[in-house]
């Protein structure tokens, strides 16, 4: 029976976020000319004309992702007894595995497995999920029919565990990326409530403020997302037949408190910064 391997479903929440900041962004752009008074408005052309500009360039690459996002998400790869098909939009690609010539591990400048006959190829980029399994079975094939010369066993070993790692952090991203989203604007909201309204800033000092509310959820995600993966990595390693378990919940409410901490303490930094040299 064929097996079928599609891209990820997280690219299609990524897509949904990149338009979302997209048109947050324009608006931004559209905005601050407006609020420019007394001298600063002999500013205002200027930026009238930047808005202009960044919004034919915005939609003109997000007609471009569009093009891209919608190709992924409609592209399958299928897996028969002895061909492997990448059915797109746009075309479709067959290779008779029994005329496979190389299927090896490229790290540069992406890491993928690359599939490749005489006049076909087909790149398996880490993004598809379950992309293990497709390998393995490739893999497989190959050591049945006595083709060993087309593969590496260490190479094809080491890209097997970057794509169960791959699998594992995409799954990690989809499930967390909403609750990301929510943090990094209520900590916005918290930042320009406090720079604005409770320590009555300077526009450029509140911006600075509010950017760096941003910025600490991101910031606290990566440092999670770094420990998460190089644990699962390890634990991975350490038994290769058995997917591990990893408690992420653990690492995420760690990491969170840090950094909730850290952003109290640069909050208390910065007011005292900007009291002491420039009120």
């Amino acid at each position: 029976m064929p097996k079928k391997f599609f891209y990820h479903p997280s690219i299609s929440l990524v897509k949904q976020i990149l338009v979302s900041l997209s048109y947050i962004f324009i608006v931004i752009c559209w905005i601050i000319p407006f609020l420019l008074h007394g001298p600063l408005s002999i500013y205002r052309p200027q930026l009238l004309r930047f808005a202009i500009y960044m919004s034919l360039t915005i939609l003109l690459a997000l007609y471009f992702f569009h093009v891209v996002f919608y190709e992924l998400k409609n592209t399958v790869f299928i897996l028969t007894k002895d061909r492997l098909i990448r059915k797109s939009p746009i075309k479709t690609t067959i290779i008779p595995l029994s005329e496979v010539t190389a299927f090896r591990y490229i790290r540069f400048p992406f890491r993928f497995i690359l599939i490749r006959t005489s006049p076909r190829t087909i790149r398996l980029f880490l993004i598809i999920k379950n992309l293990s399994d497709l390998v393995q079975s490739l893999q497989e094939y190959f050591e049945r029919e006595n083709k060993h010369s087309v593969f590496n066993d260490l190479e094809i070993a080491k890209f097997k565990h970057r794509a169960l790692v791959a699998d594992f952090n995409l799954n990690q991203t989809f499930h967390i990326i909403k609750p990301l989203i929510s943090i990094t604007l209520s900590s916005i909201l918290f930042s320009a409530l406090t720079a604005c309204w409770l320590w009555r800033l300077p526009l450029l000092f509140a911006s600075i403020w509010i950017i760096s509310g941003m910025l600490f959820p991101l910031i606290g995600y990566l440092i999670a997302y770094f420990l998460i993966t190089r644990r699962f990595s390890l634990q991975l390693k350490q038994n290769p037949l058995t997917l591990p378990s990893c408690d992420t919940s653990r690492i995420y409410t760690l990491t969170a408190l840090s950094i909730a901490t850290a952003y109290l303490i640069c909050g208390i930094i910065y007011k005292n910064f900007w009291i002491y040299f420039w009120h």
